[in-house]
């Protein structure tokens, strides 16, 4: 919650970066040093990341969102916190934004799955893993295959019926 807290009010200031393009004419000199956004922000980010880390198990598989109510909302902000990111790649092409914002917005997105985990963890919920998809395969395909590996296992047959003699 303690984190939660502070990130609000950074994202308020990413709101005000983001409506203060640095290259824009009505953008002063004054209202850009108001709205710089401190590189500090993005190690806050990443010691909560690893202080939220160190009582997780080691992740050995993808897993799904999930993880009881708590860390489904965490990890639907992870998801808009991607969707923000690829939006503000036009200004950042451009340098309307500094490369601060999109670097917090990036670890931001791994603090929320980190903190989704965590969540997950704390309510007793365990994380689903994600399995891949088996292709289902018809029977036709499965009878064609089968003939013929009866028809190279009968050749090999004859083959060693022929070595033989």
């Amino acid at each position: 919650d303690k984190y939660l807290k502070e990130i609000q009010s950074r994202l308020m200031d990413i709101g005000s970066a983001i409506a203060t393009p640095i290259s824009s004419d009505k953008s002063n000199d004054a209202k850009k040093k108001h709205t710089e956004y401190d590189t500090q922000n993005v190690k806050n980010l990443e010691d909560w990341i690893d202080e939220l880390d160190e009582s997780l198990p080691a992740l050995r598989n993808f897993i799904l969102p999930s993880g009881g109510l708590s860390s489904s909302h965490l990890h639907l902000a992870r998801a808009i916190c991607r969707r923000c990111e690829r939006h503000i790649q036009p200004l950042k092409r451009n340098d309307d934004i500094s490369d601060s914002v999109s670097i917090y917005l990036n670890r931001l997105s791994d603090f929320l799955f980190v903190a989704a985990r965590y969540a997950a963890q704390k309510d007793g919920v365990e994380e689903v893993v994600y399995q891949k998809e088996r292709k289902k395969r018809n029977e036709k395909q499965e009878e064609k295959e089968n003939n013929d590996n009866d028809d190279q296992t009968s050749k090999k047959a004859k083959q060693e019926d022929c070595d033989i003699i």
